[in-house]
């Protein structure tokens, strides 16, 4: 199979995809933690009295976010289909046996990377 076909274009095209909802559920999930985390740590340190109502709704908002979103997990489906199939091509496109033998130490490594999700 050649690494220019219409299947293999088709595919990174996809996996580009992938990797970029990969960075907005990240993203998404990492922005309303920190804003829920800081609103949290100033409500309860009582650093702005006079907004201790609406900074508290501010966190109920950004906590029912996160729990409606799941960001996490859905950032964690789109990496995890982005290496398997990076594993797959790189199986692929190994040619000889030392390329095979790198091929399968690389999907090893995923492997590794992706126990930590």
């Amino acid at each position: 199979m050649a690494e220019n076909s219409a299947t293999i274009r088709s595919i990174k095209s996809i996996m580009k995809g992938w990797f970029f909802c990969f960075a907005c559920w990240s993203a998404i999930h990492y922005i309303f933690g920190m804003a829920a985390t800081v609103g949290a740590i100033v409500v309860s340190a009582k650093i702005y009295p006079d907004y201790q109502t609406e900074i508290s709704a501010g966190v109920a908002i950004c906590t029912a976010i996160l729990t409606f979103l799941n960001a996490q997990a859905k950032a964690n489906a789109y990496i995890t289909a982005w290496r398997t199939m990076n594993k797959a091509m790189q199986h692929l496109f190994a040619i000889n046996p030392e390329e095979k033998k790198l091929a399968d130490a690389y999907a090893e490594c995923e492997d590794i990377i992706g126990k930590s999700d």
